[in-house]
């Protein structure tokens, strides 16, 4: 069993674990980090080798995306609240009335709806936290720092959070550098570190160059050893809990952690939900994902129409008059201007005309409606 000396030199191990893929089934090497940011980059029409004016991208994802969108659009008005007592169920009305005039409306529930739906059907998984409002809270999937590949919930979990040093000072009512509740800095001293040292890179500890300030956080969730919580020494013993961490790097090029806030958990305040389950991967199988091959080759197909139009634009003279360009600067003629040839020589114009052009059209409209 692998022994860590403290909650910071576990996040260190597991950050770089889950830039690691995994096997889901023999063949098949998966890795969630990869997956979420490869989706991320095809919504939005960025390709993972980077983006560059001779390399055409014709997005064909978001559209096809809107589809699912309002297939499973949950209006608010198809939320039915009732009562599950019959001696009481006519207070069912009352609830269903103060449930669409004000409750739906204080919690922005649409919204809520609207921004699971969409993260499920992208990325085939959505997580969701309890929060003390009714409302719970979306987590987007980019910001775990690491999570179980085969399953979210099943082991540890951590959310990476980048707060303002006002949104930082906001989490001293939750307790955040309390040291009733473990920390080890305050959240003042904590944002005074911010303004020299920043840890961005945690596998080469290099300096944040951000023009910002903002501080870089760790949630943690699950089950931990229980000497992270100084519960006990033995190295076999796990508890549930919660540890809110940070990293910092001093003027010698020391990296410190800073705990905010730890304590025991006896319930996770989270639910996943996914979209078409695969056995033994933590994501269902994506809208976007779906997408994938269609839109690797439907990119192939422009850039292939990009080449032909560029050749088809040039004109290329060919002649067996091999004196021809030295004699005469062809670049540089006037339209209708006189051609010296020698006796028996020729000039003419190449056939770059793109005479498959037409295939990989068809080959483009093919891809679109497989997808």
């Amino acid at each position: 069993m692998t022994r860590y000396t403290d909650i910071f030199d576990y996040i260190v191990r597991q950050e770089h674990a889950y830039n690691q893929p995994v096997t889901i089934i023999d063949g098949w090497e998966w890795g969630m980090k990869q997956h979420i940011k490869q989706s991320v980059f095809y919504k939005h029409g960025r390709l993972m080798t980077g983006n560059s004016d001779d390399k055409p991208v014709k997005n064909i994802i978001r559209t096809i995306l809107n589809v699912p969108y309002r297939a499973e659009d949950i209006d608010l008005k198809n939320v039915v609240l009732y009562v599950d007592d019959p001696d009481i169920f006519h207070v069912s009305l009352l609830i269903k009335k103060y449930f669409d005039d004000v409750f739906s409306q204080e919690n922005d529930l649409d919204t809520f709806f609207d921004e699971v739906k969409e993260e499920k059907i992208d990325l085939g998984g959505a997580l969701v936290k309890k929060m003390k409002n009714a409302c719970p809270h979306k987590i987007p999937l980019q910001s775990l720092a690491f999570c179980d590949q085969h399953n979210i919930l099943a082991n540890p979990f951590a959310i990476k959070y980048d707060l303002s040093p006002s949104d930082f000072e906001k989490m001293a009512e939750n307790g955040w550098g309390d040291k009733r509740f473990g920390a080890t800095m305050t959240i003042e001293e904590v944002i005074t570190l911010s303004q020299d040292y920043m840890i961005v890179d945690k596998e080469s500890g290099q300096q944040s160059q951000k023009t910002g300030k903002n501080i870089e956080v760790y949630e943690v969730h699950g089950s931990l050893p229980a000497h992270f919580l100084k519960e006990s020494n033995s190295e076999n013993k796990y508890i549930p809990q919660i540890q809110i961490v940070c990293f910092y790097q001093d003027t010698s090029g020391k990296k410190t952690g800073i705990t905010l806030f730890k304590a025991k958990e006896n319930k996770l305040m989270f639910d996943f939900i996914t979209r078409d389950k695969i056995f033994n991967r933590a994501l269902g199988f994506g809208g976007i994902e779906e997408l994938f091959e269609a839109q690797i080759w439907t990119n192939y197909t422009e850039k292939r129409k990009m080449d032909m139009l560029d050749a088809a634009s040039k004109t290329i003279l060919k002649t067996t008059d091999a004196a021809l360009a030295s004699r005469q600067k062809v670049g540089d003629m006037d339209n209708l201007e006189m051609l010296v040839l020698e006796d028996g020589k020729d000039v003419g114009q190449m056939d770059t005309f793109p005479k498959n052009f037409v295939l990989f059209e068809k080959a483009t409209k093919e891809w679109e409606e497989y997808a």
